[in-house]
């Protein structure tokens, strides 16, 4: 029986085991293999040594997760690029900037802008990183599907962002601590749990903003208003059921251009005299609701119109609902119109908000 036992174990070491090839491996083992890999090496001299390596490095589980450290403007702009291409499975992103990077001035900024904005535009992102960043004036984050957790590291810019858009996204709790803040341009987004006081409450600290134009969800907004008092630009469609009246001064003394839920104006009269700078108007019916023309509010509201000297253009926006359809609001605009000539109302091409919105 030893005899044999060791028989066996001669015949077993004797048997040669194919090598197995590098390029040979399984997609999936071979995924895991490079998984081990930075991003940089994955896409440098792997992804170069064969196609098969190459569509590999890009494997959707491989690109879940990057931890990326930009030493350059041209490498943010590399980045951007790679990310416009391949950041459709992005979940986690974590971006280190040097400081030579910044020196780049607005044209890092867009291209530090452009690395989110891809990154967030498959709307898988759940986790954002910002890491130093300390010159970032100007953030634009357009439809992309950031999460309210990840949006919180935008607190880490407080210091240097004076300029943030987010369209159809969820807004961030970290808004409040963005201080510095004079432009706000928020299109299309929600509030955490659909909590509408969120977006009110993140207003009272941004008391430096000169351009603030929403279109969310959030009846307690108008209220917040009282607290900006540098605001020179106001654009509001807020979704609720009713908009409530627009508070009273100080805000109003050093804002130009209004837009608000038409139902919401013609409430407002008392709080709009105070405008002593107000140069145009312009009433939205996109969510109000019907309005009775026939009401003395609204009566008053024509009668304020007519006879608030700074007021140069008035604008009804009628592009949904008909609360412009009634005779009587035809009645009021012909009477404005006669006691007033040089004023531009309604037909007019609607008015560009460029020569506010790019102002620096």
């Amino acid at each position: 029986m030893a005899a044999r036992s060791r028989v066996r174990a001669t015949q077993q070491a004797n048997i040669v085991v194919p090598a197995v090839k590098l390029t040979e491996l399984p997609e999936a083992v071979l995924a895991t293999c490079l998984a081990h890999l930075d991003l940089k090496q994955r896409l440098g001299p792997v992804s170069l040594a064969c196609k098969r390596f190459a569509a590999a490095a890009l494997s959707p589980e491989l690109l879940r997760e990057m931890d990326v450290e930009l030493m350059s403007l041209p490498a943010v702009r590399s980045f951007a690029a790679f990310l416009a291409r391949h950041g459709q499975q992005l979940q986690r992103l974590k971006l280190h900037c040097d400081d030579e990077t910044e020196e780049g001035g607005a044209a890092a900024a867009a291209a530090v802008t452009a690395c989110l904005s891809f990154a967030g535009a498959g709307r898988q992102l759940v986790e954002l990183r910002v890491a130093q960043l300390p010159r970032l004036s100007s953030l634009f984050l357009h439809t992309c599907g950031y999460s309210p957790a990840s949006l919180g590291a935008l607190s880490r810019l407080s210091g240097c962002l004076t300029r943030l858009e987010i369209s159809n996204a969820t807004i961030p709790g970290s808004l409040s601590a963005l201080t510095k803040l004079r432009h706000l341009r928020l299109w299309g987004c929600d509030t955490p749990e659909g909590d509408d006081a969120v977006l009110s409450a993140a207003l009272t600290h941004l008391r430096q903003l000169k351009r603030l134009i929403v279109f969310a969800r959030g009846a307690a907004v108008p209220a917040a208003l009282a607290g900006l008092p540098n605001l020179q630009l106001c654009y509001l469609d807020i979704v609720c059921n009713a908009a409530p009246p627009l508070p009273a001064r100080p805000w109003l003394a050093s804002l130009r251009w209004l837009h608000y839920n038409v139902d919401g104006l013609v409430v407002s009269t008392a709080a709009l005299q105070a405008a002593a700078a107000l140069d145009f108007l312009e009433g939205s019916t996109f969510i109000s609701k019907e309005v009775d023309w026939s009401s003395p509010a609204a009566d008053a509201f024509f009668d304020w119109l007519a006879q608030h000297p700074p007021l140069r253009r008035v604008y009804f926006d009628a592009a949904e609902g008909g609360a412009f359809d009634s005779g009587v609001f035809a009645t009021h605009v012909m009477r404005l119109a006669g006691r007033r000539p040089s004023l531009e109302l309604e037909g007019d091409a609607e008015p560009d908000m460029r020569d506010l919105i790019d102002e620096k």
